[in-house]
């Protein structure tokens, strides 16, 4: 009797561990992901604060000069470091200007692409 309780006490153990390293395995996979959403967050606020730049850019140029079609593309790259990890970002900005919903008004559109997403940001500038 004492025999079947020694390998009864080992299958327990064996299953217990199995268990403890797919519950690890898990922690660590969503560990991981949590990580990668940290970065593409950060990398989209930068975008977010960089297409705010480039319409206050448009916003801020003489009337006469904001003409419908491509108004300006600019490049900005980004260093970033989050604990043992640095990176670099590339970004594209354009802004494209085109005729508002009233006269006089111009319609503003940044937008700033970047290798794993993009942000679109849209404003109008009236004449004075």
């Amino acid at each position: 009797m004492q025999d079947k309780t020694r390998g009864a006490l080992l299958i327990e153990a064996l299953i217990s561990f199995f268990l403890m390293f797919v519950v690890a395995l898990t922690v660590f996979g969503l560990q991981a992901q949590a990580r990668r959403a940290k970065g593409k967050a950060r990398a989209t606020v930068t975008a977010n604060s960089f297409a705010r730049q480039l319409i206050e850019q448009a916003r801020s140029a003489p009337s006469d000069e904001l003409s419908n079609g491509l108004w300006r593309e600019q490049n900005r790259v980004v260093r970033y470091r989050a604990g043992e990890t640095e990176g670099v970002v590339r970004m594209v900005g354009t802004v494209r200007v085109s005729d508002g919903p009233a006269p006089n008004v111009k319609s503003i559109l940044a937008t700033v692409i970047w290798n794993s997403g993009t942000v679109t940001l849209e404003a109008y500038s009236a004449a004075p």
